[in-house]
């Protein structure tokens, strides 16, 4: 008799892991990085998320956001209406510091962390080798953290602005769940993004078709949802997906099978 090795779902109490869908959008714990230069709409789409009820409004408990340019940005005015911590200066010591606070807590919050712009505040290095640096660490567990005092995880979201697609570690790029790509890039750029997200498409070429059928009215952006292996013309019209390009390869396999089939059935009968 053959031993059973089929995989089974393990029992797991699904009010601590903290996840909760969205439509479209990544679900309540997610890392989304916003990439994209000076006045390409990264900071008015940071408020549409974490401000408006149609996206995440309401669903964070404690708004945390880090900006060198937050007290004078009129355009993040909103934002710091919004959020119940503000810094302007980013360091190792402020992310672990807030980390401690997030798994010391005696409540069941949800936390929100956006880090905006700050790849060029002179404390934020983004080690690529030897040890990694706080942020790059935190990416690779966020979905993780959560009170160590109530034994929950998952509730952390991080969102991050950058303006430069090199300032990007491995590790971060590897953990995106939201790549909102906007704006217009150097060609350099735009190829290792493209080398880097192949699997959007099948192949850099395709990406770099879907990059160009994105930019259609102003302020267009990409928007790539890695968990769902979907492209978004931002969020007007879905350009590709996974669950459709396999079902369209199913639909020629079969009838690519059947045509060999029917040829096969012609011959027999012809022999006959």
């Amino acid at each position: 008799m053959g031993h059973d090795l089929n995989i089974y779902p393990l029992r797991i109490d699904e009010e601590k892991l903290g996840e909760q869908p969205k439509d479209i959008i990544p679900d309540l714990v997610h890392f989304n990085v916003h990439l994209g230069k000076i006045r390409s709409g990264k900071s008015l789409l940071m408020a549409n998320h974490y401000i408006s009820n149609r996206f995440y409004g309401d669903d964070y408990d404690v708004k945390i956001i880090i900006s060198p340019t937050i007290a004078h940005d009129q355009q993040m005015a909103p934002l710091r209406e919004h959020f119940d911590f503000i810094f302007e200066d980013y360091s190792e010591a402020l992310i672990d510091e807030l980390m401690e606070m997030i798994e010391n807590d005696q409540v069941d919050n949800r936390y929100l962390l956006v880090l905006d712009d700050c790849m060029g505040d002179r404390n934020f290095v983004m080690k690529r080798t030897g040890k990694q640096d706080a942020l790059s660490s935190l990416i690779t567990k966020f979905r993780h953290i959560g009170s160590k005092n109530l034994g929950t995880e998952g509730r952390l979201a991080i969102c991050l602005s950058c303006q430069r697609y090199k300032f990007l570690t491995s590790t971060i790029r590897q953990n995106i769940q939201g790549f909102y790509v906007m704006g217009s890039f150097p060609e350099s750029e735009l190829k290792k993004i493209a080398e880097d997200y192949s699997f959007i498409g099948g192949s850099e070429q395709k990406f770099l078709e879907i990059f160009k059928e994105s930019r259609k009215d102003p302020f267009d952006f990409l928007y790539i949802n890695v968990p769902k292996l979907e492209a978004w013309r931002s969020y007007k019209e879905r350009l590709w997906s996974h669950d459709e390009e396999f079902a369209k390869n199913q639909l020629l396999r079969e009838a690519e099978e059947d045509a060999k089939n029917l040829n096969k059935n012609k011959k027999d009968n012809q022999e006959e």
